[in-house]
């Protein structure tokens, strides 16, 4: 909005804006719902340390008002705490999805990352999901560009991804599934 008041189209930002809000408390609402609340895993590993987004980052909000529940809940913060990659493994082992597997795009590039990754139940239910659906013209995610605009599309992925039964023709914009 404030840029669309630079720009001196404030009303069109403000529709935008308003159809954003409109349709993530919509989505939100089909999501709570569901009775069941998969567990999701975030990231992997740089240089043995795993970086987790504490519980009122954007990302663990979108996961929880997608209907599911993040495993390594418990830093009452917005800012990414590093955990040893055999702490993350034990989160990990009870995750139902893992997301944002950082440039993996396929189960075997996560795999020869790590071979023990191989071991966790997301990885042989082929429940891992990267945010690389879409490129920015540089060759970056645009997922780290749009999506913090566009949480209405944000969240319709991780609904179609944990609760594809609640909004069947959502999805597939920012999440592909690593096979």
């Amino acid at each position: 909005v404030a840029m669309a008041e630079i720009y001196g189209c404030r009303e069109r930002g403000e529709d935008i804006f308003e159809g954003i809000a409109s349709r993530y408390e919509q989505l939100s609402s089909l999501a709570s719902e569901s009775e069941q609340k998969p567990s999701v895993m975030l990231n992997s590993p740089y240089r043995d340390t795993w970086f987790v987004p504490g519980d009122k980052s954007y990302l663990v909000t979108l996961i929880n008002d997608a209907g599911a529940e993040y495993v390594c809940a418990g830093n009452d913060s917005t800012v990414s705490r590093p955990i040893s990659t055999e702490t993350a493994y034990l989160y990990a082992s009870r995750a139902d999805y893992w997301l944002n597997p950082n440039q993996a795009n396929t189960i075997a590039q996560l795999r020869a990352e790590n071979p023990k990754f191989g071991d966790i139940p997301a990885v042989r239910n082929l429940n891992v999901y990267n945010c690389t659906a879409r490129s920015t013209p540089e060759g970056g995610s645009d997922f780290w560009e749009s999506g913090t605009l566009r949480a209405n599309r944000v969240l319709a992925d991780l609904i179609a991804i944990f609760h594809p039964e609640v909004a069947p023709d959502e999805g597939g914009y920012y999440f592909l599934q690593l096979k």
